[in-house]
């Protein structure tokens, strides 16, 4: 019984050092995404027609599209590439546009779209808090800034399913 016991504590202790080395080597991967988020992004703040809003996002306008402004739980159809700084690209709907809700996406997704009209496009460099933040999602690590290049298509709201 005391050599188990003794197996079990040598197997954890193991274990916990194997997953606290993978935290730190994580924690300095995510270091490095906040380095070069804030290198890039005070980079790009420059960039001739490159603007930035009071939340930290930076955007250019290629076209402001025609008349209203999807907000709150509008619904709308959406042609986007998302890509790293890198140009790696991580998803896209431009073959297959998608239609979400302005509330069920990143924070950094629905203000860039609330400045367009139906048929406008623009490019959104999104930072982390803007994004997915400290926890990430699939293909995308904690703390990686988002560059969208996006198009709304139309726009539909819960009054118009009413019709």
């Amino acid at each position: 019984m005391k050599q188990l016991l003794y197996n079990l504590l040598i197997v954890a202790t193991a274990f916990l050092f194997v997953f606290q080395t993978e935290s730190f080597a994580q924690e300095d991967n995510y270091s490095k995404n906040k380095e070069e988020e804030k290198t890039f992004l005070s980079t790009n703040k420059s960039v001739k027609g490159v603007k930035c809003s009071s939340s930290g996002l930076q955007y250019v306008i290629i076209d402001k599209g025609k008349g209203k402004k999807p907000h709150g739980v509008d619904e709308v159809y959406v042609k986007y590439k998302g890509y790293f700084a890198d140009g790696s690209v991580f998803d896209s709907s431009l073959e297959k546009p998608a239609i979400f809700r302005m509330n069920a996406v990143i924070t950094g997704m629905a203000e860039g779209l609330s400045m367009l009209g139906v048929g406008g496009k623009a490019i959104l460099y999104v930072p982390s808090k803007l994004g997915y933040g400290e926890i990430g999602a699939a293909a995308i690590e904690p703390y990686k800034m988002l560059i969208f290049e996006i198009e709304l298509c139309d726009i539909y709201n819960e009054y118009d399913y009413l019709e």
